[in-house]
């Protein structure tokens, strides 16, 4: 019996030691463990792989430079002389060099469309004299980089060339059908883009032009997309305005059709004139007496007690509106 108890001791002993050791061994081994190159989740656990070294450096977002806009074809020329913007969108720049040799001096001219070469530079326009220099009715040539040379865009793909504080233009060129149309070589008949009283330059997006020689009393017109005018003539004792709605209007006059007929009289108003009076304005828009605008054109007038009115006739000549002016 007491061999039997001292036995049991022993084997209690060793199996206590066993476990003691175990367990000091498992401690040791959860202060320092492995590193783990799991990456991935477990059911209850995640495990993240450590970084390298060149992960743990900062971020940096890359430098993405804004796109460089393409060259503007005007920018080589010597000299943009006028722009302007087609009825469906397309932006037109006139341009010019100008060079000098043992010959003197030569102008070459472009059209640029929407920064591509609508017609490239050349010597062939209807505003460059056989000599080279720009063309004028009465016989002046003058360069490009004359103050008093003025270019305008005047719509129906066209532009102009005047000369400062004139209101009339000695040639014109559509630059779609590249054709042209110069004063000097046609009686001297002049197209008419400036409004008299104010010196605004009228658009012409009909394609119809108002010519005229001397002082106006003789007008004509022209079209644009052929340069051909009219086989006939009309004299008038006032003052005329540029076509709008397929119609002229002669001052104190009336409306006149592409035949030369008065399709509208005007003889039954006072119409008033002067420096303002021409003019109907709302706010900050003035427009000019007997042009129509949308089918509609504003008169002003005086009745019998010497009321000032602003009629708005249609293109019939029926009044569709009246407004009376303080």
């Amino acid at each position: 019996m007491k061999i039997k108890l001292k036995r049991f001791l022993a084997i209690l002993t060793t199996a206590t030691t066993v476990l003691c050791a175990f367990s000091s061994c498992a401690k040791e081994e959860s202060s320092n463990p492995e590193p783990r190159d799991i990456v991935g989740t477990s059911e209850n656990t995640t495990y993240e792989q450590e970084p390298t070294e060149s992960e743990s450096e900062e971020i940096t977002e890359p430098v993405i430079e804004p796109p460089t806009e393409a060259p503007r074809l005007s920018d080589e020329c010597d000299k943009v002389l006028a722009i302007g913007y087609s009825t469906n969108g397309s932006f037109y720049e006139l341009v010019a060099n100008e060079t000098e040799d043992y010959n003197g001096t030569r102008i070459v001219m472009g059209v640029i469309e929407n920064n591509s070469w609508l017609i490239p530079l050349t010597s062939d326009s209807p505003f460059i004299s056989d000599s080279g220099l720009l063309v004028r009715t009465g016989g002046y040539e003058m360069s490009i980089f004359d103050k008093s040379v003025v270019f305008d865009y005047v719509g129906s793909d066209c532009f102009t060339i005047r000369f400062y504080s004139c209101r009339t233009a000695s040639a014109i060129w559509n630059i779609k059908n590249n054709i042209g149309y110069v004063a000097a070589e046609n009686d001297d008949y002049e197209l008419l883009i400036t409004d008299k009283a104010t010196g605004i330059t009228h658009t012409y997006d009909e394609g119809i032009f108002m010519l005229q020689r001397g002082h106006g009393s003789t007008v004509k017109y022209l079209k644009t997309d052929t340069m051909d005018c009219c086989d006939y003539s009309l004299e008038f004792s006032d003052n005329w305005y540029p076509f709008s709605n397929g119609l002229f209007a002669v001052q104190r006059d009336g409306f006149y059709n592409l035949k030369g007929e008065r399709v509208i009289s005007l003889d039954d108003y006072d119409i008033y004139y002067s420096n303002t009076s021409a003019y109907t304005q709302t706010g900050e828009t003035i427009t000019p007496c007997l042009i129509f605008n949308n089918n509609k054109c504003d008169i002003p007038i005086k009745n019998d007690q010497g009321t000032n009115y602003i009629i708005t006739i249609d293109t019939t000549g029926k009044v569709i509106n009246s407004v009376k002016v303080d």
